[in-house]
């Protein structure tokens, strides 16, 4: 496989991955447990659909993504996604076999970093809010009042000795 075809099969893969209609159908269990295999699966075959016809149009391969799809997450398209779908992967392939696959390949890069900064502040999301439930968890649990009152009115409340 080539640079061209390498560059043009990761920008499928890429879009396959980016598919908010695809993502909620594997989100939602259509497609099975091995429906993330499934994605992996027709990036490949509609790389050799647009391999085997070259001069395939927007139109043909959104007939033939649907047609998967159907098939494989008993799942039907009508929010225009596939459209758009689509024409990045014919806008790609016309990229990639033109001398462009440099810019192709930038913009895959640019796309996974800015996953990787996404996921990477999710992350950071949640920990801090487990730490701030933890702190207070924590706050709550090391308080503890004590019944007697002093002479001015206040209840004295006192931390409970160091854990083990």
């Amino acid at each position: 496989m080539n640079a061209n075809e390498s560059t043009f099969l990761e920008s499928i893969k890429l879009c396959f991955e980016e598919w908010k209609a695809l993502e909620i159908a594997i989100r939602e269990g259509m497609g099975g447990r091995d429906a993330v295999a499934k994605r992996e699966w027709m990036a490949h075959v509609v790389f050799d659909y647009f391999k085997q016809y070259a001069d395939t149009g927007k139109d043909e391969i959104c007939e033939y993504i649907a047609v998967i799809v159907d098939n494989e997450f008993d799942t039907c398209v009508q929010d225009g996604s596939l459209e758009y779908l689509a024409y990045m992967l014919c806008k790609y392939r016309d990229m990639c076999f033109s001398g462009q696959h440099e810019e192709v390949r930038a913009i895959i890069d640019n796309k996974m970093r800015e996953r990787l900064r996404n996921q990477t502040l999710s992350q950071i999301s949640e920990v801090t809010d487990r730490m701030e439930n933890v702190e207070i968890n924590a706050t709550s649990n090391d308080e503890v009042p004590i019944d007697h009152e002093q002479n001015d009115g206040w209840t004295v409340v006192k931390r409970k000795g160091k854990r083990s």
